[in-house]
């Protein structure tokens, strides 16, 4: 994912989690600050695109 946005590999990682059946209908996603630290990512970015 050489070009692609954080908050768009974010979107995909997550997309994998659903498929590889990590999550669960009902279930919740991790708080920004969790996502963030799991894709080492920065907050700002995954608050920006949060909304």
């Amino acid at each position: 994912m050489a070009n692609t946005s954080k908050y768009l590999e974010l979107a995909d990682a997550l997309a994998a989690e659903i498929r590889r059946g990590e999550y669960a209908p009902g279930d919740r996603f991790p708080t920004v600050n969790e996502l963030a630290r799991a894709h080492k990512g920065r907050r700002q970015v995954h608050l920006v695109h949060a909304t």
